[in-house]
Formats: C-alpha cells, structure tokens, sequence
C-alpha cells in the first residue's frame, strides 16, 4: 500500500501530538518537528507527501522554512498561524503555501483540508487515488469500495464495526494497535476502558477468519497493549 507522509511542524508540544493522533487515525503516517532547523533538516533526509506548517516557529520561522522549501520542491503545504492578520495568509499563500488556517482552527477541517491536498495532487501527478480499492493479507482480501471481505473466492460477512476494525488492521499490517486507537477509530467516541467491546468484536471477527480462533493466524494479540495483523510490529 502507498502510504502518504506527512510533516507537521508545530513548536507547541500538545497542538503537534494532537495533530498528529488525529491525522494517523486517518491511515497517514506521520512525523513531527518543534523548529524551523529540525524541519528544515527531516525535509532534506525525507520525502514527504503534504507539510503542516506554523508561521511562529522557532530557530527559523516558518515563512522562511517556506521560501527554502519551495526553492526545491512543490509539496503541498498547509500554513498555520496564531496571528489575527490577513497579511499572513496573503503572505504564506504569495510564498507558495497551498491552504491557510488561522488559530485556533477545528481539528476535522484541518483534516478536511490535508485530505483534499493530498487527492488534488494526486490528481495532478496522475498517480493513484488516495485510497486504493482493495487492501491484501495473504489470502484475505478487504473491499474498499464494496465493504466486504473475501477468502479466496468466498465472501465472509462482516458487521459495519468489523469492517471498519478490519480496515485499520488490514492498511497497517504488523502495527501494534492500543486499545484505545482501535475503539476511537471503529467507535468514533472517546475510549473509556471498554475492553469487553473489543474484545467480543476481535472474537467474533478470528470465528469468521480462523480455522481454530485460540490460535489465530489473522489478528494477534498483543499482551498488554492490544492487537495486530500478523507481522512483526514496526
């Protein structure tokens, strides 16, 4: 699977981890930096596929990080900042900044918007959608366009919740999933300890994959922190 990379610089510890959960949630990977340097430094080693960029950044500030960037590459860049002037965004979008979000911003429109990006220059590049159509383990196929998953030929049912279970596992295979990702992805509310959820689902879902489901080949448990597909965890 082509997955996208994204680049959030944000000097601000707690907005950074935010965006970065919210944005992993949607299947992306994701790296962080705290200065300009930092950024400037990731962006040389990494190739990446969208960049989250605040203006008030130490080190070296964003606009400036923006110029450099721009000088070699045409990632698409999403610029943030806690300044009320229109003259920032006239600024960053002049400098070559694809989107602008003033703080503080709703954490679902920025998502909206690096989603957006990221079909849009897909769509430029002539490459392939942001979401493919089908997701592969060994002899299990999961429609992404059909909702459904199949063992070789046969169809094996799934429940709206297990295919969304499905999905996460099947996008990131060997990943350790947490508990609590995985509920807040196929829930969409907050985890509060509701192991037994989980748990049912994960049963239900080895009865349907597994010849024998207490030695799973699919979905693996991982003690102590939660579950897997296959692999080795990365």
């Amino acid at each position: 699977m082509n997955y996208k990379r994204i680049l959030v610089v944000e000097d601000d510890l707690e907005l950074n981890q935010l965006v970065k959960d919210v944005l992993e949630k949607e299947l992306l990977q994701v790296d962080s930096a705290y200065d300009g340097k930092e950024a400037s430094l990731m962006i040389e080693k990494q190739t990446y596929d969208l960049i989250v960029l605040d203006i008030m950044i130490p080190e070296k500030n964003g606009l400036d990080l923006l110029q450099e960037i721009r000088r070699e590459k045409q990632t698409p860049i999403i610029v943030i900042s806690a300044k009320n002037e229109d003259t920032d965004s006239i600024i960053g979008l002049g400098l070559g900044a694809d989107d602008y979000l003033p703080k503080p911003f709703n954490i679902k429109v920025l998502v909206a918007r690096v989603k957006a990006l990221l079909r849009r220059n897909d769509y430029n590049l002539g490459t392939e959608p942001f979401q493919e159509e089908e997701l592969v383990y060994g002899d299990l196929t999961l429609s992404l366009r059909t909702y459904k998953l199949y063992s070789g030929d046969k169809e094996i049912e799934l429940t709206a919740k297990e295919y969304k279970l499905l999905k996460l596992l099947f996008s990131n295979p060997g990943k350790v999933f947490s508990k609590s990702q995985i509920f807040e992805y196929a829930w969409g509310e907050e985890y509060i300890n509701d192991i037994s959820t989980i748990q049912v689902h994960i049963r239900r879902i080895r009865k349907k994959l597994e010849e024998d489901p207490s030695t799973p080949n699919y979905i693996q448990t991982v003690w102590g922190i939660g579950y897997k597909l296959g692999g080795n965890s990365e």
